[in-house]
């Protein structure tokens, strides 16, 4: 993958030739192409342009700015250590004095043991301390190879700077086990945890990830539905496990939210505002919290009607499952509603235009028959149960 991406008119640090880019998160860097510095990277391009690092002014508190659940190396001290460490937090790059100085002068791509030299430009004298650039690959990558300068009928047109990785260099990347990004005293490629100190390397459920990061995060609830004018209490709840960090983002900011706790670790809350619908035809949005969606749907202003179908239902004591159709304009949504606990919505709500929506009916223990109903818009759906 790595290869085809110079195919593609990729570089080993996108749009330039520097290499080992703590802000390129990307298969084309070399620290990003063997899984001893970090084994959890995912095996892909580059597809957010973080921040310009100035290698003569670099700010520690800024980091790189990356997503969390990733990890980027740099070098230090001339080459001579490195460190791999969360990609979403500051970054101590001289390695002294903790992480929050600003001006610091650091070769922070020189990283010998992973192949960058420091020599890795179109001229034979060192790089020294340079403008590291983010980059999107997707905005770079050509697809018609056949016109990229680093092709020509099945070879390189162009010799890339900084001569490809060879097989002593990999060997040496290979027998680098000791990348140690926590500090736990376990190396990067055996760590179940690779950014969380956690020397034990405890895992209860076996899944191959620590209990101290493995962050099987859950939300409630999972959707929610609003009137045309909105409101400004709408509320997630998030469940992880100590130590899990979890971020949430709206995809919709211009009418859905989050006003507080935008991110957070273990068990947390996220509120958020839904704006009024003046568009005239009811919408859906999502936000983004702890990897999981949350969908919003909001209605129109104008009156909607529904139709229901069937309208009445009876179930024997053992319960079982159903649906109801719904019919309605496209414009309108709508949200089922049970009255009762025994009953449970558990597909199709909330909705925009005609659907379908399931429901659940638990046996009934007696020692009578029982009634309940399901709201859909301004229609009443009615199951009645018998006793055993």
């Amino acid at each position: 993958m790595h290869e085809m991406g110079h195919t593609l008119n990729l570089r080993h640090g996108g749009d330039q030739y520097f290499n080992c880019k703590p802000n390129y998160l990307s298969i084309m860097s070399y620290t990003l192409q063997f899984k001893n510095f970090d084994p959890s990277r995912p095996l892909g391009y580059s597809s957010q342009a973080l921040a310009n690092l100035d290698e003569t002014a670099l700010s520690e508190a800024a980091g790189i700015g990356a997503p969390a659940g990733r990890m980027t190396t740099y070098g230090f001290m001339n080459g001579t250590m490195f460190r791999v460490v969360p990609s979403n937090g500051p970054i101590d790059w001289n390695g002294v004095n903790g992480s929050g100085e600003v001006g610091v002068m650091e070769n922070i791509n020189f990283i010998p043991v992973g192949g960058c030299n420091n020599n890795d430009d179109t001229n034979p004298l060192p790089d020294g301390l340079t403008l590291l650039t983010g980059v999107n690959d997707w905005s770079r990558i050509q697809l018609g190879f056949l016109n990229s300068q680093n092709f020509n009928n099945g070879g390189d047109s162009v010799v890339l700077p900084g001569d490809e990785i060879t097989d002593a260099v990999l060997s040496a990347v290979a027998a680098n086990v000791d990348a140690d990004g926590d500090g736990d005293g376990i190396p990067n490629i055996n760590d179940n945890c690779p950014a969380t100190f956690n020397p034990d390397q405890a895992d209860s459920d076996g899944d191959g990830f620590g209990d101290v990061c493995d962050c099987d995060a859950s939300i409630s609830p999972t959707s929610a539905f609003f009137n045309y004018s909105g409101g400004d209490n709408g509320t997630v709840n998030v469940t992880a496990p100590t130590g899990c960090n979890w971020t949430a983002i709206s995809n919709n900011n211009d009418w859905i939210q989050i006003f507080n706790d935008d991110s957070g670790s273990g068990n947390g809350t996220v509120n958020y505002v839904v704006r009024g619908n003046s568009t005239g035809v009811a919408r859906s949005g999502t936000l983004t919290i702890a990897g999981q969606t949350f969908t919003v749907v909001q209605n129109r202003a104008s009156a909607c009607t529904y139709e229901l179908s069937p309208t009445v239902v009876s179930f024997s004591a053992s319960g079982g499952t159903g649906s109801i159709n719904v019919s309605t304009v496209s414009e309108c949504a709508y949200q089922a509603s049970s009255n009762q606990s025994w009953l449970t919505i558990t597909a199709g709500s909330p909705h925009i235009g005609s659907g379908v929506v399931d429901y659940s009916v638990a046996p009934n223990p007696g020692p009578k028959g029982r009634a309940g109903k399901i709201t859909i818009g301004n229609q009443t759906f009615n199951v009645k149960q018998t006793f055993p």
